[in-house]
């Protein structure tokens, strides 16, 4: 048994945030000079997974967590979302804007990544995805 003592709900919402902002940073930089979709689609799914295999975790943490913590979590996340650097979600958006009408597919794959922090909230994914949140093995409670 660890002695490792649970994080707040602010810790644990500036963990996760920590891992949107890591991943939409690295999702901007695979597509720098709008890349043709086939030639970054497996770098943005490799991205994605190592985004889920970071937040599925947190997801564990939160779930242990008291009702009242986990809306304190929520509203952490709510407000640490308005922190995003500005610019670099502009790009992040721009770029898939630039795929919806050449790559459909492609633009989808980018609008996961608006809400990859979903699998933090193993509920919320069940809800929202219960394909993925069943193949993660995640239920809603």
């Amino acid at each position: 048994m660890s002695s490792e003592k649970a994080p707040s709900p602010e810790a644990l919402a500036q963990a996760v945030l920590a891992v949107y902002n890591r991943c939409l940073r690295a999702v901007v930089e695979s597509l720098k000079g709008l890349p043709a979709a086939d030639q970054v689609r497996p770098r943005l799914l490799q991205l994605k997974e190592e985004a889920i295999e970071a937040l599925v975790p947190l997801g564990y943490q939160r779930r242990a967590m008291g009702a009242d913590e986990q809306r304190a979590v929520d509203l952490a996340l709510r407000l640490g979302f308005h922190s995003v650097d500005r610019e670099l979600f502009q790009h992040y958006a721009r770029a898939q804007g630039h795929y919806i009408a050449r790559d459909h597919a492609m633009h989808l794959l980018l609008a996961e990544f608006n809400v990859i922090t979903q699998y933090a909230d193993h509920a919320l994914l069940a809800q929202q995805n219960p394909a993925e949140a069943e193949r993660l093995g995640l239920s809603a409670n």
